[in-house]
């Protein structure tokens, strides 16, 4: 992966800049954050940032890349299940596909109109608005179980009585006579 300056002198000779020096064992995230809108994706993408790109139709976007990376992903998911094990004290599940996918797409459309001069302030600013979102739902689906498990199986439920039968001759809707029902 290499950061090309690309700036193209007015004249009529031009000039190549040596590529940007990028620490190799700061890969992907920090080389982009450090380049900002210099960023020239090299790799090919992930699974993640192929579906963002055809779901929300944008191409290029270094905050995109940024945000649908693996890595990234992982690091939410990591973070929003430590935050759920401190806050209720017990380990927890991985959130739903679908609800991270549903926040991603949400917080990056309200994300797509702020400017993007600091990608590393962004990326802290969107990671932890998605983090808050994931603990909030993870703990609502604690808590719908724990109230599901409660009442299905440690309340005793109600036994269902015999259904009564109709003996009356005059069938169920006769106004003469005494009581029609009889168990």
């Amino acid at each position: 992966m290499a950061i090309y300056n690309t700036d193209i002198p007015s004249s009529n000779s031009i000039t190549l800049l040596p590529p940007a020096p990028v620490n190799q064992d700061q890969r992907d995230i920090r080389s982009s954050m450090i380049a900002g809108s210099q960023y020239k994706h090299d790799e090919n993408l992930t699974k993640w940032q192929q579906w963002a790109q055809k779901a929300l139709h944008v191409s290029g976007d270094p905050f995109l890349i940024l945000v649908f990376h693996d890595l990234n992903i992982e690091f939410l998911i990591k973070t929003a299940r430590k935050e759920v094990s401190d806050i209720t004290g017990s380990p927890s599940r991985a959130p739903e596909r679908e609800q991270l996918i549903e926040l991603l797409l949400l917080t990056y459309q309200n994300f797509r109109q702020i400017r993007r001069k600091n990608l590393r302030s962004l990326l802290l600013k969107f990671n932890n608005s998605i983090v808050t979102g994931l603990v909030n739902k993870m703990i609502s689906n604690g808590n719908m179980y724990k109230q599901y498990y409660h009442d299905k199986f440690l309340v005793p439920q109600p036994i269902p009585l015999k259904m009564p039968r109709n003996v009356h001759l005059g069938g169920t809707r006769a106004l003469k006579g005494g009581n029609p029902f009889v168990e």
